[in-house]
């Protein structure tokens, strides 16, 4: 299933391509053991940290878990079939043990609330030893080709429910 429309700066929007939900089989880490997702979690996927992703310190930089939330909702809307046009409206981090260069996380996320026009999603990251180093809640919004908020399609409130059962 495909959608396209026009996006608020008047040029057309990219085509959305949409798949059929995909049940998770593990992760498979740098020491070969296969990774699960949290409890209560039915999406996550791996993430290497890059050079480019750290300061001077060896440290990530903060603003590189924007990238990694954002890696993760992608991942986690790519195993959903619908056609809505979502915007970021709000995104939070807490940020709980720092990560080094050449880390792999292991990020999982899941939708936790419903709303007519918007759902939250949360995320979280794990380290390699399986500590907390960051999660957060993103709120994303249906909007129209003119930018309005518009109440989220069935098939992406189905979708939502079926996979994380928010209602």
């Amino acid at each position: 299933m495909t959608a396209q429309a026009k996006s608020s700066y008047g040029g057309k929007r990219p085509e959305i391509v949409t798949r059929a939900l995909r049940p998770f089989a593990g992760l498979r880490i740098p020491d070969g053991m296969v990774a699960r997702p949290p409890e209560g979690f039915r999406v996550a996927r791996k993430i290497e940290v890059r050079f480019s992703d750290t300061d001077m310190m060896g440290h990530v930089n903060n603003c590189a878990y924007v990238a990694f939330f954002e890696a993760l909702r992608f991942h986690y809307l790519s195993q959903l079939d619908f056609s809505d046009y979502l915007t970021l409206a709000r995104l939070e981090i807490d940020f709980r043990s720092p990560v080094q260069y050449g880390e792999t996380l292991l990020g999982a996320v899941r939708a936790t609330r419903l709303g007519k026009s918007s759902f939250d999603l949360h995320h979280v990251l794990h380290g390699q030893d399986q500590r907390l180093v960051a999660e957060g809640t993103a709120t994303l919004v249906a909007l129209n080709e003119d930018g309005q908020a518009v109440p989220l399609g069935d098939a992406l409130r189905s979708a939502l429910t079926d996979l994380d059962g928010v209602t």
